[in-house]
């Protein structure tokens, strides 16, 4: 499922958009006279080697699923951390120079990552906690492709408009692939700041070095501080008791008898 909508669709919805901007018919792609229609791509008993399109057809989404995800991590737009921090050294040079903790907060997650790991292999975490860490991650990139694939569906439309599209329609599109990279840069913070809150639960980070790296996560994100609790459990406090259970009682003096 993570594979599917994290990679698949929005490497399909690329692709659609190359499509449209290149003029391509993937009718006559598949065997058949581009007068037929869309219906016949999906007719089988038209062209028997149609099967032979879709088994190339599912991998080449995947492939382009992937290229939309390494795409955006090399222009900063995908962000494995809080911050971003491209793979190549010029564009961290200038990254260094606009964002101040950004390859400290990379190398935090790194950190926390081996330490989360190493914490899960001891069975010292709890069984939900990589469930909800791979529910974040699946989240961040799912929206972050969405996002990178309907910024191309925008660029096409815009260059090359389709009948039925109005430019409303290209802006709501636009609007829609900022509102998921938005959701792609807050659960990129949640998954850092779930990682800092478990392992400092567990004992692998101390208050101090906890503190320090959540100080280091970007703040003009909202909900990145205090969405994301630590799957542990709390102790129990004990229950208060009544103030006259509270009092210790004091021995009496007893008068002391003279002769």
């Amino acid at each position: 499922m993570r594979d599917l909508l994290g990679k698949f669709a929005p490497g399909l919805i690329f692709l659609l958009s190359l499509q449209h901007a290149l003029a391509v018919d993937l009718t006559s792609l598949a065997g058949h006279m581009p007068d037929r229609g869309w219906r016949e791509l999906f007719s089988a008993q038209a062209n028997p080697w149609l099967w032979i399109f879709w088994v190339a057809a599912i991998p080449t989404c995947m492939i382009a699923g992937l290229l939309l995800q390494v795409t955006g991590e090399f222009l900063c737009i995908h962000r494995a951390a809080g911050h971003p921090w491209p793979p190549i050294a010029p564009l961290q040079r200038v990254v260094s120079s606009f964002i101040e903790n950004a390859k400290q907060s990379f190398d935090d997650q790194l950190r926390c990552l081996v330490l989360l790991r190493k914490a899960q292999s001891e069975d010292r975490l709890l069984v939900g906690v990589s469930a909800q860490y791979e529910r974040f991650v699946a989240l961040k990139e799912g929206s972050g492709n969405f996002s990178l694939a309907l910024i191309a569906a925008t660029i096409s439309l815009w260059y090359f408009p389709a009948p039925g599209w109005s430019e409303a329609a290209v802006f709501v599109l636009a609007a829609m692939a900022f509102a998921l990279w938005y959701v792609h840069c807050v659960h990129a913070v949640r998954q850092a700041t779930y990682m800092i809150a478990t392992l400092q639960a567990a004992g692998d980070l101390d208050e101090a070095e906890a503190q320090l790296m959540k100080s280091r996560l970007p703040r003009w994100i909202a909900g990145g501080m205090k969405s994301s609790q630590p799957l542990r459990l709390a102790p129990r406090k004990a229950p208060a008791l009544p103030a006259q259970a509270r009092t210790v009682p004091t021995k009496s003096k007893r008068p002391r008898l003279t002769v």
